[in-house]
């Protein structure tokens, strides 16, 4: 989770707020890309960016993407993209705001 959070919120430069809201039907899966859209930003203009398949060359995005994917359970009760990660899988719990503070970039 950390890993993919990191990719998009430097790759499209995200505010905590907006990695919060962020939801499955922003992010497009797109052969070797993703595109992501941003509909609610602080400054009320919707945003866009692409995250290529390998990030700054070192980082396969896509796989990392897809495998974070993978993990989330089918009973989840929203559709907000990060969900807590947790003992080797994934809980339908969203990622809130602290734990967003908390990564180490």
């Amino acid at each position: 989770m950390m890993k993919v959070c990191v990719i998009l919120g430097i790759a499209g430069a995200l505010r905590s707020e907006e990695l919060i809201n962020l939801k499955i039907s922003d992010v497009e899966n797109k052969d070797n890309i993703l595109v992501v859209h941003i509909p609610k930003t602080k400054t009320n203009k919707p945003r866009m960016f692409v995250v290529t398949s390998e990030f700054e060359g070192k980082v396969k995005s896509i796989e990392l993407f897809n495998k974070y994917l993978s993990l989330r359970s089918k009973h989840t009760p929203h559709n907000r993209f990060f969900i807590t990660y947790r003992n080797g899988k994934c809980t339908v719990q969203p990622v809130g705001i602290h734990t967003f503070g908390s990564i180490p970039i």
